[in-house]
């Protein structure tokens, strides 16, 4: 295989998971909105966590190869955490497009002396919106009356108050067609908006991310590689 044509088929596989990842980035955020019953917060807030690895792995397209590695740490990441709903595998198989892809970028530059650890811990710092959205309890009772009246209110007998937990929840009918539904952890839009806020900072670290020209300046260059 010729180097132009390894590189079209990195470019190829790096853009394959990237939309993958992306879809299944939106597909989540959907579902929180429509079967979760989040809110249209929450559901950007989750839509925008589980993009990271897809930002992370376009803004590597930019002369910057070593990000991707980071790219594929952070998906396998977010497989370990969706595992238990099937859409995790989704993401081990975008890790598995961008490892391949790895080997196939035009004149692979020196990862940065600092990248050993600074790839893994930028990885890990992925899990930092998650934990915004769910270090936070508030319990709360969403009651629907027979009539399609809908009100909330606190729910009794869970904790509150900062301690990390995903949350669990229940749901009860009554004989005149009341349906009570409760979570101990709902998803306040402060929640979303600094999980929102996190997600903006990583990618804003991953246009920080060292270029190749950067690391080697008398090196020529493929350019034309990034973005054809």
């Amino acid at each position: 295989m010729d180097t132009y044509r390894r590189i079209r088929v990195g470019r190829g596989l790096t853009w394959a998971g990237i939309l993958l990842g992306a879809a299944a980035a939106g597909t989540v955020g959907i579902l929180n909105l429509t079967i979760g019953d989040g809110s249209v917060y929450s559901a950007l807030a989750f839509a925008a966590m589980l993009a990271i690895p897809s930002i992370f792995a376009f803004i590597s397209l930019d002369r910057r190869p070593s990000l991707l590695t980071a790219a594929t740490m952070t998906a396998v990441v977010a497989g370990v955490f969706l595992i238990m709903a099937g859409i995790g595998f989704i993401y081990f198989l975008v890790a598995t497009l961008w490892y391949f892809a790895n080997g196939r970028r035009p004149r692979p530059a020196p990862a940065p002396s600092w990248a050993t650890w600074g790839r893994p811990l930028l990885a890990a710092a992925a899990l930092v919106p998650l934990l915004v959205l769910v270090a936070h309890l508030d319990p709360e009772c969403t009651v629907t009356s027979a009539d399609g009246t809908v009100t909330s209110a606190p729910a009794d007998g869970y904790p509150t108050g900062w301690s990390f937990a995903f949350g669990t929840s229940g749901s009860g009918h009554s004989g005149d067609g009341t349906t009570t539904s409760c979570t101990s952890n709902t998803i306040r839009p402060w929640e979303a908006l600094s999980s929102l806020a996190m997600t903006s900072g990583l990618a804003w670290v991953g246009t920080r991310w060292p270029t190749t020209a950067e690391l080697e300046p008398d090196a020529e260059i493929v350019r034309s590689s990034a973005f054809d």
